[in-house]
């Protein structure tokens, strides 16, 4: 065994003994519920969403562990979050690219979880996976979950504080409570971050959210954009809906923008989990039926798998 791997059974048989004397955890959550922890890096990188890469290892009860990427926040800021799946201790280690970072490596907190007793499903029964049989959807413990979701498609957009109707305090709350009264249990949205305004999208509508443009790269001038993207996430989890999100961008922009290459995409996709891979959610990609798959869902027709009946 190397010393890395010493070491950190050592952090944990520390946070183990601290467990059983009763020390207070330094971050309380509940189980599937969003935790976040802070990270201060000790070296300011000119690019760090470009040169560092970061992640927290939790370790749980029974021998539970999940790895979660960190998100760059600005700064010397950063953060990870993470949905404890059992009651209990949680141990978190902390990773990065940059080894010699104080403030980054190994850094390490405790996690108490405690069971959720609140009234939403995804909460009682935990998040999505695929049936055994792989033909649904069904929640951690094995309860079936129906899909009831239409799409939001400016959703990044939408008046969070604000709206254009007297008495609605809120166009994107009251979008969300409207779905949930009618029973839906998903949400589903695309992530246009180019605003479809009256000026042809050129980012002066006052009405419009702030948006990251990630044609340029990511800097700090794209936080306000996730800020406001994670607003949004977060209270969808407090309603109870998963949020089937089409991450990253518009389908259009990486045909359009030569930036948008696989290892740009590949870093956009981690980045894109870390900030929201620990809220109930589903992945999605954008996909434009064809002709025949628009005739599928208007009327009846025949597969051609199936066979007419004599």
């Amino acid at each position: 065994m190397n010393f890395s791997g010493r070491w950190l059974m050592g952090v944990a048989g520390v946070s183990a003994c601290l467990a059983a004397a009763g020390v207070a955890a330094d971050i309380t959550a509940e189980r599937w519920r969003v935790a976040e922890i802070a990270l201060t890096s000790a070296v300011n990188y000119a690019d760090p969403f470009q040169n560092v890469e970061v992640s927290a290892t939790f370790t749980g009860p029974g021998g539970e562990v999940l790895v979660r990427p960190a998100f760059w926040d600005g700064g010397t800021s950063w953060r990870v979050r993470f949905a404890p799946t059992v009651a209990g201790r949680w141990n978190m280690v902390s990773a990065c690219s940059d080894a010699s970072n104080g403030g980054l490596q190994g850094v390490t907190r405790s996690i108490r979880c405690d069971a959720y007793a609140g009234p939403l499903a995804i909460y009682q029964h935990g998040f999505l996976k695929v049936s055994p049989d792989g033909h649904y959807f069904v929640h951690a413990d094995g309860t079936p979950f129906f899909y009831l979701g239409d799409t939001h498609w400016l959703f990044i957009h939408e008046r969070f504080g604000t709206s254009n109707v007297q008495g609605v305090p809120s166009q994107f709350k009251y979008t969300v409570d409207k779905r949930v009264a009618q029973g839906f249990t998903v949400f589903q949205s695309e992530a246009i971050h180019n605003p479809h305004s009256p000026q042809g999208g050129a980012h002066r509508d006052p009405s419009e959210e702030a948006h990251a443009d990630l044609s340029d790269g990511l800097s700090a001038a794209d936080l306000p954009g996730f800020a406001n993207i994670d607003r949004k996430f977060a209270c969808l989890a407090e309603h109870g809906l998963v949020h089937a999100n089409a991450g990253i961008t518009w389908a259009q922009d990486p045909a359009q923008n030569a930036i948008f290459t696989e290892e740009y995409m590949a870093k956009l996709g981690r980045y894109w989990a870390a900030r929201y891979g620990a809220y109930p959610v589903l992945w999605t990609v954008a996909v434009r039926p064809t002709s025949d798959d628009w005739m599928l869902l208007v009327k009846p027709k025949m597969l051609p798998t199936q066979k007419p009946t004599s």
